[in-house]
């Protein structure tokens, strides 16, 4: 797999997705954007691949959205458009049935922290810088970060976050949950790769339906997302893998996997 703006590397199971714009801070352009579900297409189809890891470089995650192609919206329709489209891939990689992670170094800020957002986990380095700004374009964080924030963080935070458009460490980050964790800069993928092998090792079955369980039942009712619980433990006990989990257990050894 070749890209214009992304390095792809992939190794035992796990693909490691590298935003490559250093000149650009590793801005979100439209082409980007196109590359990153390309990428996701492709994990789609692979059973191989368990998990997808998404970084940046040691200075920039990413800085946002490409502020060339922020100036060129004309209308209210183009600025519709163009948080459409990151409501687009960002929602692929939510709806995506394999877990991702953001390994965060650098600056996440903007688009690069809505795209962090989108993933099921959130390494960051301690002193990785973390924020929305956009309040000082006299914009908003309209790739869903208005939205996610406060579901993550509460809507105090969120608000502090959003209307002074300051930023905030990896450190501070893991105290408000707004990330899994904050280890040393040098840690960082390490502590990527160690998650990905523990996800690799657990039923993909079972993974792909609580993510799409915890994803849906936001906007359920409470009785709506429980029948859709009892009916998703339903499905995944008619699978192989099931079954051979009950059995592991009982004959006190680890069990193997097939993602059946």
């Amino acid at each position: 797999m070749t890209y214009q703006n992304l390095t792809v590397l992939e190794e035992e199971r796990v693909l490691t997705v590298q935003i490559n714009r250093p000149k650009y801070m590793n801005a979100l352009s439209f082409e980007v954007l196109q590359e990153i579900e390309d990428v996701l297409d492709y994990v789609e189809t692979n059973d191989n691949i368990r998990v997808v890891i998404i970084m940046g470089n040691q200075k920039f995650f990413s800085a946002g959205a490409d502020i060339n192609q922020l100036k060129q919206l004309s209308n209210a329709f183009s600025a519709y458009e163009f948080s459409r489209r990151f409501h687009k891939t960002f929602s692929r990689i939510e709806l995506l049935k394999k877990p991702v992670i953001a390994a965060i170094e650098g600056y996440a800020l903007g688009g690069g922290l809505e795209l962090a957002l989108a993933c099921d986990f959130r390494i960051a380095a301690e002193d990785a810088r973390l924020g929305v700004p956009e309040i000082s374009l006299c914009a908003l964080p309209a790739g869903g970060g208005t939205v996610k924030l406060a579901r993550l963080v509460g809507i105090l935070k969120a608000k502090e976050l959003l209307l002074l458009g300051e930023q905030i460490t990896g450190r501070e980050a893991e105290k408000i949950g707004l990330v899994n964790i904050a280890v040393s800069r040098e840690k960082v993928m390490s502590k990527a790769k160690e998650i990905s092998q523990k996800l690799c090792e657990k039923p993909a079955k079972a993974i792909e339906q609580i993510k799409v369980l915890v994803q849906s039942s936001v906007d359920m009712d409470l009785e709506g997302a429980l029948l859709m619980e009892s009916k998703t433990l339903g499905l995944l006990t008619t699978t192989d893998d099931f079954k051979e989990a009950i059995s592991a257990f009982f004959e006190k050894r680890k069990p193997v996997f097939q993602g059946r």
